[in-house]
């Protein structure tokens, strides 16, 4: 009885104990599928953009970490009146990020969950033709995320996000601009 007592902690307890996270310098490049809380083709749907996303941290031993990153996301229109194309309509949002992260694995060290909480600061432009409206502020955001290591240190990376970046304009009928996406990307660590 006490040896499968003993061959059925030592089989289980792979399972059961998690894997330390990663620690050291961290890295990675993304690209998300981006919704936005505003409507400027006045249809009811949110307006759909992308974005680019890369970051640069550090993570402690114990999993938490802190990290800069940068992202540009970008929604373009084309502007119709009585059905018939007038002007071309962008948004682009450019923020720096400072971010503080947390990593989780799950019972392998080849999946860690991954969540983050920062401030981003943002210079954002609306241009409409040759009309063009600017704005800067302080914005927040927060995703939480999965990454996938397929080795030592690389990893297929995807995120929840939700970012909100203090932004407003006239053509979002002055809606502070905020955005939920799903980035997918690389990361390494």
């Amino acid at each position: 009885m006490l040896r499968w007592v003993v061959l059925m902690g030592a089989l289980c307890a792979p399972v059961v104990a998690a894997a330390a996270p990663r620690s050291g310098l961290f890295g990675g490049v993304g690209i998300e599928a981006a919704t936005g809380n505003f409507d400027i083709d006045d249809k009811k749907e949110g307006d759909a953009g992308f974005a680019l996303e890369g970051q640069l941290g550090y993570a402690w031993p114990g999993g938490f970490g802190i990290g800069a990153g940068f992202s540009e996301t970008a929604f373009a229109y084309q502007v119709q009146v009585f059905g018939q194309p007038v002007a071309d309509l962008d948004l682009l949002l450019r923020a720096i990020d400072l971010s503080a992260w947390y990593f989780l694995p799950i019972t392998t060290s080849d999946v860690e969950l991954s969540f983050r909480l920062g401030l981003s600061s943002t210079e954002a432009q609306i241009k409409l033709g040759s009309l063009k409206e600017t704005d800067s502020s302080v914005g927040v955001h927060a995703g939480f995320g999965a990454d996938f290591f397929v080795g030592e240190s690389f990893a297929i990376q995807a995120e929840l996000q939700y970012r909100t970046y203090g932004v407003a304009f006239k053509s979002t009928q002055d809606t502070e601009v905020s955005t939920t996406g799903l980035l997918v990307g690389a990361r390494w660590r």
